[in-house]
């Protein structure tokens, strides 16, 4: 009775290696090819795919510097081939920090996370990592400070990362607002006392461990 999931283990060992071997040889048989190459029509390979949930601290970073930490955001969705990630929830607790100051914040769903390049041998295990935008993303916020509460949408798209699990394969990280303040979400409808210290634009950041049926995906280019 112990033969079959062995026998599973070492057919998606071999889906890997092929995997990792597909990717570098679409690299080697285009001379002066950069790393990251786009993905075909055919879009992307994934193994394992399937529905994942996972929790982790995430970061809201006003324009003006604030910054609101939200200690355990817990997202789930489903990884796939086209789009790469469709996040159908994601739950923010009450966000503490900037201004003395909180933010509750309510997310409109799915989120569609779409690949746009990958890198076979970056991340941060160096065994690939994907990258491209989320979107639409649209929060519901409203935040309470010294001066009382403002009420506030943020939307727009934010950049995301996929880094490849290493040799455990259980460390794959989906990364949110990776490159940063290179994309922002817009604030509109302010609306009370407390919006004083509400900049025009936030960003969100998190970095999320991904487990699909006990194993992190791994994202390649079909």
């Amino acid at each position: 009775m112990s033969a079959a999931p062995a026998r599973g283990r070492g057919e998606r060992g071999l889906r890997r290696w092929g995997l990792a071997v597909a990717s570098a040889l679409a690299l080697s048989v285009l001379p002066g090819t950069a790393a990251a190459v786009p993905g075909t029509e055919d879009g992307w390979s994934v193994d394992p795919a399937g529905p994942f949930t996972a929790t982790a601290p995430t970061q809201f970073t006003d324009s003006n510097g604030g910054q609101f930490q939200c200690a355990g955001t817990t997202v789930g969705g489903t990884f796939s081939s086209d789009p790469l990630v469709r996040l159908t929830s994601v739950s923010f607790p009450l966000c503490t920090g900037a201004f003395a100051g909180t933010l509750q914040v309510t997310a409109t769903m799915p989120w569609t996370l779409g690949a746009q390049a990958h890198d076979p041998d970056g991340g941060t295990h160096g065994t690939g990592v994907t990258t491209g935008s989320a979107g639409p993303v649209l929060i519901r916020a409203r935040y309470t400070g010294l001066l009382g509460a403002c009420s506030f949408s943020l939307s727009g798209t934010s950049d995301f990362a996929y880094n490849n699990p290493g040799p455990s394969g259980q460390d794959g990280t989906l990364v949110l607002g990776a490159a940063g303040a290179a994309q922002q979400l817009v604030t509109s409808g302010r609306t009370g006392p407390g919006c004083g210290p509400i900049g025009p634009a936030f960003t969100l950041r998190g970095t999320f461990g991904v487990l699909v049926a006990g194993e992190s995906p791994v994202v390649g280019v079909e």
